[in-house]
């Protein structure tokens, strides 16, 4: 049986979403900085950071 499909949402059910977060991009808060791009690009560079500390720490 083959398994379902992943959605955009996956991970954020899972049992442990305190390992999920850090590769959960917030898209609502991205948009909440529709206003000013260069919150938007601080948030994304911020974002892609951590989810490189937390891949480092994976791989580990």
């Amino acid at each position: 049986m083959a398994s379902p499909p992943m959605s955009s949402t996956a991970g954020r059910d899972s049992p442990n979403p305190s390992f999920n977060e850090p590769f959960q991009f917030d898209e609502h808060k991205f948009s909440t900085y529709a206003s000013n791009p260069e919150k938007q690009e601080l948030y994304v560079f911020n974002w892609l950071s951590n989810l490189e500390r937390e891949l480092k720490k994976t791989d580990k």
